[in-house]
Formats: structure tokens, sequence, C-alpha cells
């Protein structure tokens, strides 16, 4: 019998199973749902909140302005923006295991790695990535060195709640230095995050104290420390050292696990651990170990109102977030204005989830932390809002509209909490006693229709807090979203979401109704809704200059101070009659002894008047370290002033430093031509070794000389001996064929 079928019969089988698979005609594709945003553009929304507390309704609406400022942003565990790729550095922490030079960090401390240093004592040495994990953030390093002091691995240590332990690292080093420090703590709970337990330390950990060691008081290594809470300066969390012992152990890598066992005192522990704990320095740039996802920098301004309860409040936010291709939220800084019952800050309103691939349905599992009361205050206020009759929450746990857990993920970008309240508070201030909890956020989304370039999405949420431990307070919410994509824009362009919070605080239980509602709008007609703001996203109000020229920055809000110099960095105001008083306030900050504010202060005036940001980049550069030099050095090429010049004339000679400080030279254009003319004329006649630096010097003629450098390079062409004879060529012809 044959039992091979016709081919029509086959195809048509085929036929029928792919349109019962997707809804509609094999042959059509899934649309394509993924960000169109290119630097400069700019979308404005309005939107609408209702919510209803014991039958009475609550309004919220306002609108928020985006703008994409940058592509190709990184961002360190402490939610700070790093250089884009092409001049990227950052700090961390490693710590040996094997004498011959086997380390342990975190994977992030590393991703994207161009070059990776270690200093060990005098000497540096380049280190090259054995195994990553970037679901636990764990990496194992090699670096060729021997006879290194090594730290025992407590594997099979318990690790028990009060627990006295130290973090050691090397934190915030372009503040504190590239010395060891050592945070003392205790072990303040544990919290599970994909079926692993992670440590909760009560102790400071700070961006660069990632990838180090978290020691008991016997000196054994029991954790990796891995993040801290963004919005809590005593809370941190380290992966449990059983981890990287099994990354060890997959590697065939001994290590040591024997180690004492009488408590030590400070002094000696340190004095025990501390020679195996390195500084780390990481080049990050494109061509970097693991591909990093092109992130994306937002600045948002917007405005929200909500009438409540006969009364009307309105407050205006300024936000900078950063956000993966597919939508990931990585950072948020700003005023953080949320909007009510954990919708989320308004800046990040008009993103949702990007599937990585172009299909029908996709989803996304978010975990972070949130701060809930574990019991009944001792004392209530009055206006439990909006959970009427239930205890509020004590200020500072929530945004100033309250309401918006910003999801965070752990891991890289570490955790964030916030409370789900806060709502402003009430005549007598109650003081829960508060505890970490682990929340869940499962949201998946599934194409409808396609209309033209408009694509209909259905999209579900189910959230709720997990701690089985907290019985007191537990949070649920259930919505579902109609979501309406743009594909020749590439952005969502409104949203209808229905759905309910339920509370539980003992025995009292609140479910709170909820609708929100927003809409794309032209980016004029939102502006000229507010009176209070005016300009694009990236702008500063007048409130915000005058808060710069009267800034002291040893006695100010150093957030605001920050944001308003970051925003000058990328902004400049076409008002003239700013430059002056924003110039030297710039100037001022730059010059001062918080060295905090030099940076962004130098970049802002590097904006505005680049050559008054020379005294100030070449003091930095002297004062930076192996790797900040670099970008110093290109920093300096963006002066447009020639006393930037000599200096980076003398950097073409260093090899490390050699191509930055000829693409400096090359952006500092005529300015720098007399300092590159009387290099190249030292360096002919100096010996060979001075080859490569002749030869650097003709490039940056070539691309930026003037009939002033003809003459030299005419004498270089005409000695046979000198190998640069052709490219000395090549530079006359192209100063020639710009005179013409």
């Amino acid at each position: 019998m044959n039992t091979k079928l016709p081919l029509a019969i086959i195809a048509t089988a085929f036929f029928i199973y792919s349109a019962a698979a997707f809804g509609k005609q094999a042959t059509q594709d899934p649309p394509k749902i993924e960000m169109g945003w290119k630097v400069g553009d700019k979308h404005a929304y309005e939107f609408d909140v209702e919510y209803k507390v014991d039958g009475k309704k609550n309004l919220a609406s306002g609108y928020v302005a985006i703008e994409l400022e940058k592509k190709n942003v990184e961002v360190n565990l402490a939610g700070g923006e790093l250089e884009a790729f092409d001049e990227g550095e950052s700090t961390s922490t490693a710590f040996a295991v094997t004498a011959d030079g086997y380390l342990l960090t975190c994977a992030h401390c590393v991703k994207g790695s161009r070059e990776i240093i270690i200093n060990v004592g005098e000497k540096e040495y380049p280190a090259k990535i054995i195994d990553s994990d970037s679901e636990l953030d764990l990496a194992i390093i090699k670096i060729e060195a021997v006879d290194l002091p090594t730290v025992s691995l407590g594997k099979e240590k318990p690790v028990e709640l009060a627990q006295e332990v130290r973090a050691i690292g090397y934190p915030l080093s372009n503040l504190l230095g590239e010395n060891v420090k050592i945070a003392k703590g205790s072990v303040g709970g544990f919290t599970t995050i994909e079926g692993a337990k992670m440590i909760q330390i009560d102790g400071e950990v700070n961006h660069g104290n990632s990838g180090g060691p978290l020691v008991d008081e016997t000196g054994s290594v029991i954790g990796v420390v891995n993040a801290k809470l963004r919005d809590s300066k005593k809370i941190g969390f380290a992966i449990p050292i059983k981890y990287a012992c099994k990354m060890l152990d997959e590697n065939d890598i001994k290590y040591r696990t024997k180690s004492g066992k009488e408590k030590l005192e400070g002094p000696t522990l340190a004095k025990r651990v501390t020679p195996s704990v390195l500084f780390v320095e990481t080049e990050i740039g494109p061509g970097g170990h693991t591909d990093i996802a092109p992130n994306l920098k937002f600045s948002t301004k917007g405005s929200i109102k909500r009438t409540e309860k006969g009364k009307i409040s309105h407050a205006i936010t300024q936000d900078d977030l950063i956000l993966s291709l597919d939508g990931t939220l990585l950072d948020l800084s700003g005023d953080e204005v949320h909007l009510p019952l954990r919708l989320g800050p308004i800046s990040q309103i008009a993103f949702e989830k990007m599937p990585a691939l172009p299909t029908e349905k996709w989803s996304k599992v978010e975990r972070f932390l949130m701060m809930l009361p574990k019991s009944k205050p001792k004392t209530e206020r009055s206006g439990f809002d909006p959970f009427a009759g239930l205890p509020g929450m004590p200020r500072g746990f929530g945004g100033r509209f309250g309401g918006g857990l910003a999801p965070r993920g752990f891991g890289p970008r570490g955790f964030r909490g916030r409370s789900p309240f806060g709502f402003g508070a009430g005549a007598e201030q109650a003081k829960p006693d508060m505890r970490p909890t682990v929340a869940e956020s499962t949201t998946t989304y599934k194409i409808v229709t396609q209309k033209a370039n408009l694509v209909t999405i259905k999209c579900t949420e189910e959230f709720k807090s997990k701690d089985e431990a907290n019985d007191y307070c537990k949070i649920r919410t259930n919505t579902n979203s109609t979501l309406v994509f743009d594909q020749t824009l590439g952005v969502f362009v409104s949203k209808e979401l229905t759905g309910s919070t339920k509370v539980m605080m003992g025995d009292a239980q609140v479910t709170i109704p909820i609708k929100l509602t927003y809409k794309r709008v032209e980016l004029d007609e939102s502006l000229s809704k507010s009176t209070e703001t005016t300009g694009v996203a990236v702008g500063l109000s007048d409130e915000q200059f005058d808060f710069l020229a009267k800034s002291d920055p040893a006695n100010t809000d150093s957030r605001e101070l920050l944001r308003i110099l970051n925003r000058l960095a990328e902004w400049k105001s076409e008002d003239g009659s700013k430059q002056k008083s924003v110039v030297e306030s710039l100037a001022r900050i730059a010059s001062s002894d918080v060295k905090e504010f030099h940076k962004p202060a130098i970049e802002a005036l590097l904006k505005w008047e680049p050559s008054a940001a020379t005294p100030f980049a070449i003091a930095a550069f002297k004062n930076a370290n192996s790797f900040s030099k670099k970008s110093w050095v290109i920093r300096l090429g963006r002066t447009k002033d020639s006393k930037a010049a000599t200096l980076l004339c003398e950097q073409l000679g260093n090899a490390r430093m050699s191509q930055p400080a000829k693409l400096a030279l090359i952006n500092l254009g005529v300015a720098g031509e007399s300092a590159v003319i009387g290099t190249l004329t030292k360096s002919i006649d100096a010996d060979e070794s001075q080859k490569d630096v002749a030869f650097r010097c003709v490039e940056i003629l070539g691309e930026v000389g003037s009939k002033d450098s003809v003459k030299l390079l005419e004498t270089i062409a005409g000695e046979n001996k000198w190998a640069i004879r052709n490219p000395a060529e090549r530079a006359l012809t192209k100063i020639r064929q710009r005179s013409n």
C-alpha cells in the first residue's frame, strides 16, 4: 500500500493547521511590534485615571512629553548612567579564589567589557572571562598571576538571621579613592528569587562593592555582594557562595574551603581577607564580552492633577529614564511622580514590553521588592488615603502621588523598593513596622487585530505580594487592557485599562476598582494645556535656573543639582541671557571641593561654553585613574581650546592613550594644529621609538591641517628614509583639497 500522501493534500492540511494556529492565513507573518524611536524624537500623551474607595470616585489626569536623548547607554548597579559604549568605563570588585589567578566577581561587572584590568598592589593584570551566568549574576575571571593570597569559601556554612557580616570592596572609587573599604552589618533576611535564596544585608553597600566578598566573623566568604536597594541606604544583597562554588566546580577550579572557627576581631579579619580583594577596572565598548542591548535614555516632563475628596492636588514631574530595547525599565531618576495604585511612574506610561521576535503572543514576569507593613502601627492617622479605614504608610515610602511601584528585577540592576501607598499624610503620622517583601507581576500580550499600520493588542496583568511570612498585609491586582500600537511611529498610541486592586491588612480588606486611559497627542497641544510648564522635555524652568545660580555644592539638594547639571549637559537654552549666569555657576561648581559634582558640571560646560571647561578637564585628567583618563582625553577634544592641545599631544606616545588622543586632536580641529606641528617636528628628529607618534601627527594634520602644515609635510614627503612618506603625501592631498 502506498503510504505517501499527495502533495496537494499535505499542503492543504498544513494550511488549515497554520490558520488554526495563528488565527489568520499562514502566509501572513505576525505584525512587527518594535520600538521606532530615533534620537531627538518627541511624543506626548494625555492620561486619565479613575478609582473608587468606599464608592467615592477619585480622578487623576495629566500629560507627559517624552524625548529620546541618547542610544547605547549602559547603567551601573546603583542606577547611574555610564558613558556611551565608545568611552565607557566602570569600577568594581573581585576576589581571588586560587593562587594562580582565578577570581570571582559579578557578571554585570564585566558585561560588555573590551578590556578588564585587575590591580594587584602596584601591578596591573589584564583579565579574561572564564564563565559568566547573567541569571545568578556571577562570573569567573582569570589573570596570569602567581602566589595570590586567597580567601576561604564557606560552601557548607549556614547563614543565619542577625549574623554579623562584613562587605569588602571598592565602593564609589571616584569619590572615596582606590582603597579597599569594609562595611559592617548583619544578615537582615533572605529573599527567594527564581528558586535561589539571596542574602539581605543590613549594611551600607554602594556602587563598586559589586563582586566583592561578604564574609562572616571567621573570615570565610559566605556570599558575593551584588546589589543595593536604591531607595534605602542600609539594605544590600549578596548571592550565597554555594552558587559560586557550583560554577567553580563546573569549570574544574579547585578552591579553599577550610578556615578557622574562631571569631576574628575587625583588624585581624581585615588583614587576613583584604589582600585577596582586588580592584577591577572595566572598559565597555563595541565588540565587548556578550552583546549589550542598545539601551535608550529618555527625558520626560509632565504634570498630574488629582481630584479627591473635594480637593485638587497638582504636581509637575521631570524624569530621566533608561529602557532596554524591549521596553524594560532599567533606571528612573528625577521627581518620580507616580500614578495611583501601582500603575507606575507617569514618565513610563507609554512603554510596554516588546516581543523579541515577530509573534502573536508574548509575556513578561517581573520580581521586585516593595515595603509593606508586617503589623498594625501603634498610632494611626486620620484619612487613610486611599484605603479608608486602613493604616497609612510613613512618609518616604511612596512617590509624591504614590501608588506606583516601578518594577525592578533582581540581578545587575538590583532591587528598588517603593511602597504601593503614599498618597499623602493625614493629621497624625502612622509608623508601622515595615518589611521588605518580594512581589511578582505576570503580564501577557496577545495581538488580536491589525488595520493598516495600527495593531490592537489585548493585555492581562496579575500582580501580587509573595511573602508567606507576612500574614498581616497582602496585595493583589488584576487588570485587562486594550493597547493600540502604531507600526509607522514605532510607539503605543493608546491604552484602555480596567481592573481592581485588593488590599488585605489584618482582618480588613478593601477592593478598589481602577480605570486608566491614555492617548498620544501632538506635543504642542499637550504642552499648551499646562501653564506651569513650557518648552520641550529636556528644558529647565526659571526656578531651576535660579536654583543653579544660588546653589552651594557643599550645602544643597544634591539630587536636584545633579539632575539640573545632567540636563544642561544635553540641552542649551536659545535665550542668550542665560549664558553668562549658567557658565559662571558651572565654573563655580566645577572648582568646588565637592568632587561628586565635578564631572557633570564639566560636561555641562562643554555644552554651554567648551573653552571654559578646559582647565577643569585638564585637572580632572591629571587626577583620574587609568581608564577614566581615556574619557577625559575625549572631553579635552571637545573643548575646541588650544590650551588642551599640548597635553593631548603628550598622550600620543602613550600606548593606552594614543588612539583617544588622536581622535581628540582631530575633534579639536585647527585649535590644536600648532601643537601637533611642534610634536611632529620633535618626533622626526628623535629616535625610532617616536615613529608612531610622528605617524599619528601626520594623520591628524591630514584631517585638520591648514596651509601652516604644508611646508613640514612637504619636507617629510621628500625624505625617502621615513616610513611615513606616503601618509604625508596623503595628508598633503587632503589639505589641498580642503583649500580648493
